[in-house]
């Protein structure tokens, strides 16, 4: 049963999650949480859907940061040039300017902001 939950509803439920994560609403949030939470009653699963989106999120980013083969390296913001001798960040590129809230919450911004 928890294979079968794992491929079938898990999977349909997470593929390319960090695409739209970023603008779920907090009522869609609460629905795929209880049907995490059904899911827990029945131990099929162990990690809130915050813990999902959150090891999804930073898998891709880290794949993109360390692969420069990586098919979305290429739109990753420049490497800083000045560091000024501060202490030492999860990456080394700039931060993007952010006026609106929804470019904020595009992936690759989010995990810049994130993963600092």
């Amino acid at each position: 049963m928890d294979i079968v939950f794992q491929s079938l509803v898990l999977n349909k439920t997470t593929y390319a999650v960090q695409s739209y994560s970023g603008y779920l609403l907090e009522q869609q949030i609460d629905r795929l949480q209880a049907m995490l939470n059904k899911a827990k009653k029945l131990s099929l699963v162990l990690y809130s859907l915050h813990e999902i989106l959150e090891s999804q999120d930073y898998e891709l980013f880290n794949q993109i940061v360390t692969d420069p083969q990586h098919c979305l390296n290429s739109i990753l913001h420049p490497v800083r040039t000045c560091v000024f001798g501060t202490r030492d960040h999860g990456h080394y590129y700039e931060l993007p300017c952010c006026k609106y809230n929804t470019h904020k919450q595009s992936f690759l911004n989010r995990c810049l902001i994130r993963y600092m």
